[in-house]
């Protein structure tokens, strides 16, 4: 990536990933804290990003490169930091239905390359990077976000009467989240992903008067997805998880995204 930085032949290339598989066997900040600076940067034609890894001198690259992690939640693991769950979506995955016996992977080994540059996803995906056609002035002046950006700060309402603050670079989040969502889905959808994604995970209290603001958030969002005719709610079937966890008896009513089944 920093050759393609410094030749200039970063948007005609891939997309970079790096997986860190059980990512929280050991806290994830004690080797992931270089790019937490580079979380909320940008990339522009004179000043790619940068970072020192202990080389001599540092590298750079265009922000094509993404990291995804998967962790568990058990004895043998550390607990994700404030920090790092301000900065990440968080996604919990299904039970798998993949039967190994149907043929997926003999289908997905015959796919050689996938034709999708970084150039490709910048425009795709409004990505700001490079970007000089993403109107972002225009998108959130229109009626649709207008009223999604009311429910939202409805949302960070419930959660400020519980001591949980919606940073402003959540806020920016967003943004960002439904400029890319609307091309492919119910714009109110993209709220309920969004909630499910980058808002509940913050959810971490105890007593009574904290289940009550967690009942009553998820009483919002049933109004407001049902008026949407979203039937299935990710952000909901969540938060359903998470009160009724809480009120059994052998959690003493304490409320913890990562205590849901």
């Amino acid at each position: 990536m920093d050759y393609e930085a410094v030749n200039a032949q970063y948007k005609s290339t891939n997309l970079g990933f790096i997986i860190l598989d059980e990512a929280n066997l050991s806290p994830i900040e004690h080797y992931w804290s270089s790019f937490y600076n580079l979380t909320d940067s940008l990339a522009y034609e004179e000043a790619m990003l940068s970072i020192n890894i202990g080389t001599q001198s540092p590298l750079e690259y265009s922000n094509n490169l993404r990291f995804i992690s998967t962790i568990n939640n058990d004895q043998t693991t550390e607990e994700l930091s404030p920090r790092f769950i301000d900065r990440s979506s968080i996604i919990r995955m299904p039970e798998s239905k993949i039967d190994l016996t149907d043929g997926v992977f003999d289908y997905l080994n015959k796919i050689d390359s996938l034709d999708f540059t970084y150039n490709d996803a910048i425009q795709l995906f409004n990505l700001h990077d490079f970007n000089s056609n993403s109107d972002v002035t225009e998108i959130v002046e229109t009626e649709t976000f207008v009223n999604i950006r009311k429910e939202y700060n409805k949302m960070k309402e419930r959660f400020r009467e519980i001591n949980i603050f919606i940073s402003p670079r959540i806020d920016k989040a967003f943004i960002d989240y439904y400029i890319c969502a609307i091309k492919f889905m119910n714009p109110f959808k993209a709220l309920d992903f969004f909630t499910a994604q980058r808002i509940l995970p913050k959810i971490d209290g105890q007593g009574v008067s904290y289940g009550k603001c967690l009942k009553e958030l998820k009483n919002d969002l049933e109004n407001t997805f049902s008026s949407q005719r979203i039937e299935i709610s990710e952000a909901i079937n969540i938060l359903s998880s998470i009160i009724d966890n809480g009120d059994r008896e052998e959690y003493f009513q304490s409320y913890n995204y990562f205590f849901n089944d």
